[in-house]
């Protein structure tokens, strides 16, 4: 119930225009996997080593991207 009056509330509050898209629906078909690799579990010590993201639509991948350490 107080989902939309939020939205409604923090698209009001942005001051730049570009990053209005952030608040459209997400397209149902479409879905983007994130994953991480790091030293440890300890935020404050431990080191991300590597990133990756796949980008699913319609139950096909349609992008991959992979960094190590240099992100």
């Amino acid at each position: 119930m107080f989902e939309k009056l939020f939205k409604k509330f923090n698209r009001k509050k942005l001051k730049d225009e570009k990053y209005s898209f952030l608040f459209d629906e997400p397209p149902l078909d479409e879905v983007v996997v994130y994953d991480t690799e790091t030293t440890g579990l300890n935020p404050k010590k431990d080191e991300i080593l590597s990133i990756g993201a796949v980008k699913i639509q319609n139950n096909k991948i349609t992008m991959c991207y992979f960094s190590t350490n240099g992100y």
